[in-house]
């Protein structure tokens, strides 16, 4: 596993990251990021007579939120994936790619046409420096 510092605002001290999106070098105002960690002891429950036990946590950090923390195990992060997967499939356009090739960078896109057809399109080509 990678090493990640814990966030000012990590509110679970037993959490260990393994991986953060969106976090910056500096935090300024305004940022929002994820983390997500692995709990060395697991955090079990009942709920409605069935057993439930969560290793995992994630915590959104927000400006406008603040943290919201989820007690998680590897079943729920497979399944919010495929949900977001599926939700972004409903978009008429959404980011499909993100190619690193030489000195470039190209964000693609799927993009549904007037006849309902899909097509890919070239949002960006950025030139790394």
């Amino acid at each position: 596993m990678n090493e990640y510092t814990r966030p000012y605002c990590c509110p679970e001290p037993r959490c260990t990251p393994i991986h953060q999106g969106g976090m910056p070098d500096e935090i300024q105002p305004g940022i929002s990021f994820i983390c997500f960690g692995y709990l060395p002891e697991p955090i079990p429950f009942i709920y409605d007579g069935h057993p439930h036990r969560n290793d995992l946590s994630s915590c959104w950090c927000s400006a406008l939120k603040g943290v919201v923390r989820w007690q998680e195990n590897a079943e729920d992060w497979w399944r919010t994936g495929e949900d977001y997967f599926s939700a972004l499939d409903k978009l008429p356009l959404i980011v499909i790619a993100r190619l690193q090739k030489g000195t470039r960078d190209y964000v693609m896109s799927r993009r549904q046409t007037e006849t309902g057809d899909e097509d890919l399109v070239l949002l960006a080509e950025e030139k790394k420096e």
